[in-house]
């Protein structure tokens, strides 16, 4: 009887430790997933192992598709697809060939990518992930979209130049 109070402790506890883990990591998951920057991760062969919904969206795939496949093969893809083909910046493969270097820098990319009929400035900043000071056990890879942002440094430094012309012409009279 005793030994099986022990076990069935044991089996509580280890239920007690499953449901906190899985409660972590739903909670991992509603975090990664409410962020807008899309965050891709990888291991040291460079295999896709999770992404959030950003990156699905982003890239447009479906990341289940692409689970445990060779990352930078997936982009070299993206880069050369029809969608792709009026382009000219060649970043999205100057990122593939990072990921494929295995390089144990932080990686940065400016790129742009079709999305949706519309072209959109992307900028990645690709990151190791350590398990011990030599142990590179992965990619953490960050693509943020910047648009909007760009769009807005562009139509302010087009109105300060409007309105310098305009100030300019009184003046010159």
């Amino acid at each position: 009887a005793e030994l099986l109070t022990i076990q069935v402790s044991g089996h509580l506890e280890n239920v007690q430790l499953y449901e906190q883990i899985r409660s972590n990591n739903n909670q991992m998951r509603a975090i990664l997933d409410s962020t807008r920057d899309s965050i891709i991760l990888l291991d040291a062969q460079g295999r896709l192992i999770d992404a959030n919904i950003s990156a699905e969206s982003l890239l447009n795939i479906s990341i289940e598709d692409y689970l445990y496949l060779d990352f930078a093969e997936l982009i070299m893809s993206i880069a050369n697809s029809e969608s792709q083909a009026d382009i000219a910046d060649k970043g999205l493969m100057r990122l593939a060939r990072d990921l494929r270097l295995q390089s144990q820098n932080i990686n940065r990319h400016a790129f742009q990518l079709r999305v949706g009929g519309q072209i959109h400035y992307i900028e990645s900043v690709g990151s190791p992930v350590m398990e011990s000071p030599n142990d590179m056990m992965g990619r953490l890879l960050t693509l943020r979209d910047v648009t909007e942002e760009r769009r807005l440094a562009e139509w302010r430094e087009e109105v300060s130049h409007m309105l310098v012309h305009d100030l300019r012409e009184p003046l010159s009279s």
